[in-house]
């Protein structure tokens, strides 16, 4: 990157630049002696959580390091329900992701879950997306996290937030202007006293406009991966267990995939996914590595047609048993919309399901679904399933419709409903097209 002195901030009259200059006190050095409740956090990977005030585009540079770093595992800590789905739907259509864009609260049991689902994954790489104010009750949530990225566009606040990571026991490995109207990013030099912290600027983060090849994204990307490829912890740690012979990681085994410019697998590899599963005939399949909700149908259903009893979806460190879902008459208003006609496709009649869990405002836990049962549907319909919920409750959602329906299908907005699973091999990876 060229070198060029990055805006500064005018506070009460004095400026502020981002870094220190060469003679200035040296901020605290990386050690290579780590705490033993640090070690402890690194055994169980590299967590690297986002922060800095709001309206710096957080959202966007989480984003677009996920695609950067494709083996991340992508949790958004941030109540406002902004997946990778409506990053790209701004860019397609942003009245559509305005109105599925629902923003949720901090409230505590949102803070607890999400807790719990950083400090139980257990893999390489997690990227964190966290909210944009600093709150003493937010400290407990980010406690597993390793390492953290500041994300400013007012350079004042950085200050208070290094002090928010620092005094939770995490490492600050990036500082970044966010500079809306900057031309382009720049990078700043480092002396050799200083710990080895990207400091620079990102130019015009903008929800729909694609900022993976950015230079500071590649360069922050290429630190965390120096990071994960680092973590002697994790990697001794790794070796040490016996890894269960069922796990299938999905992004290795299964890399022939069709997949778009941004690795995302297509809806084309879902006849794919059955006629690889077909040759395996395994008993036991835990999924790891999936994001994508139809995706998780069709490798659940494929492994229940191929004769696997023990289908398990991963979830933060832990693996979710699929199961049969049963239909009722009636159905919990909790977590169901009643049953949507949508119309007909050659002669069947299509039908929505909606679930209404929601990250922040209508949490589900896996033990929801030993009492679980879903809307019943009618017999040889084309089930749509809708909603927000994780992709573990999606596949047992389609478990539980394969006795009823002709197709089913795992709804995307913007892109359609993609067919996971059908009794008419020639259906599978169908787009049935539309907003549900």
């Amino acid at each position: 990157m060229e070198r060029e002195v990055l805006d500064i901030h005018e506070e009460s009259g004095a400026k502020t630049p981002l870094v220190r200059s060469r003679g200035e006190t040296s901020l605290e050095v990386f050690s290579a002696e780590r705490s033993e409740a640090y070690q402890e956090k690194l055994k169980r990977g590299i967590k690297v959580v986002i922060g800095g005030p709001s309206r710096s585009g957080k959202s966007v540079l989480f984003h677009s390091l996920i695609r950067a770093l494709p083996s991340a595992y992508p949790l958004p800590a941030s109540p406002d329900g902004e997946g990778d789905w409506l990053q790209r739907l701004y860019s397609e259509d942003p009245a559509l992701a305005q109105k599925y864009r629902k923003k949720g609260e901090y409230t505590q049991e949102f803070r607890e879950d999400c807790q719990k689902k950083i400090e139980d994954w257990d893999g390489p790489l997690m990227l964190i997306d966290m909210g944009g104010r600093i709150n003493p009750d937010d400290a407990p949530m980010i406690k597993g996290v390793t390492h953290a990225i500041i994300l400013a566009s007012d350079l004042s606040k950085v200050s208070e937030w290094r002090e928010f990571f620092e005094n939770n026991n995490i490492e600050v490995v990036a500082t970044i202007h966010s500079h809306y109207d900057g031309a382009r990013d720049i990078q700043l030099p480092k002396s050799s006293e200083e710990k080895a912290e990207f400091k620079g600027s990102i130019h015009h983060l903008e929800r729909g406009e694609p900022a993976v090849n950015r230079e500071t994204v590649q360069e922050v990307a290429s630190i965390i991966g120096k990071l994960v490829d680092n973590n002697s912890y994790y990697h001794e740690y790794e070796r040490e267990k016996t890894e269960d012979p069922a796990i299938i990681h999905v992004t290795e085994e299964f890399s022939n995939l069709p997949k778009d410019e941004h690795g995302r697998t297509l809806p084309t590899a879902v006849p794919v996914i059955y006629e690889e599963i077909s040759r395996q005939k395994r008993a036991s399949a835990w999924l790891e590595g999936i994001r994508c909700s139809w995706e998780t149908m069709a490798f659940a259903l494929a492994l229940e047609d191929s004769g696997a009893e023990d289908v398990r979806v991963g979830a933060y460190g832990s693996y979710i048993p699929v199961k049969k879902l049963p239909e009722s008459e009636q159905f919990d208003e909790r977590w169901w919309d009643e049953p949507k006609y949508y119309g007909e496709i050659e002669g069947k009649p299509v039908y929505v399901v909606h679930n209404k869990a929601h990250q922040s405002t209508n949490l589900i836990a896996p033990s929801v679904l030993d009492t679980l049962t879903l809307p019943k549907v009618p017999e040889g319909a084309i089930v749509i399933i809708s909603g927000g919920g994780p992709n573990w409750l999606k596949a047992s959602i389609a478990s539980g419709y394969r006795e009823t329906a002709s197709a089913i299908a795992g709804f995307q907005p913007g892109i359609g409903s993609t067919i996971a699973w059908s009794e008419e091999k020639d259906y599978l990876g169908k787009i049935i097209p539309g907003n549900v």
